[in-house]
């Protein structure tokens, strides 16, 4: 015997054995190579976005592909693009909130709030403070202010 009628035997006893027919099986392959194709046309397409524009989100590229995916007949939802762009190595990584700079729940001492309830009426009588947290390019700088409370 040939090996390809040997291999069209041993795949028509798997398929019986699943359930299925042989023909759901070459069907299911050829879905399997237009889905790879389809990918792989969506890559190729990020791509040439990502060389415009180097950290465009995937939520943003995903909008601008769908004239692109309709016209191409290629139907891929929001996770699966996301999941295709993980794989390929695509997606960028979501930028990180602001530093934190206030943490009120160490160990210290922590003191009352003096001036809670207290109402400055004249100006030089209450004088409050802060401490702001700065992003600059080359580092962090902080800038710290006092004002009076009556005046502003």
């Amino acid at each position: 015997m040939r090996t390809e009628q040997l291999w069209g035997i041993r795949l028509s006893l798997l398929c019986l054995l699943s359930g299925y027919t042989r023909q759901a099986y070459y069907k299911k392959q050829r879905y399997k190579q237009q889905g790879q194709f389809q990918q792989e046309l969506v890559v190729q397409q990020v791509m040439n976005y990502r060389k415009v524009q180097k950290k465009i989100g995937g939520r943003k590229l995903l909008l601008l592909l769908c004239p692109f995916m309709k016209q191409h007949q290629i139907s891929i939802g929001r996770d699966c693009f996301f999941d295709l762009l993980r794989m390929c190595g695509l997606l960028m990584c979501r930028k990180r909130g602001k530093a934190r700079t206030t943490f009120s729940g160490h160990w210290l001492r922590k003191h009352p709030n003096l001036i809670k309830d207290l109402t400055p009426v004249m100006a030089g009588g209450l004088w409050v403070s802060d401490i702001t947290y700065i992003e600059l390019y080359q580092g962090n700088s902080y800038l710290s202010l006092v004002t009076d409370a009556y005046s502003r």
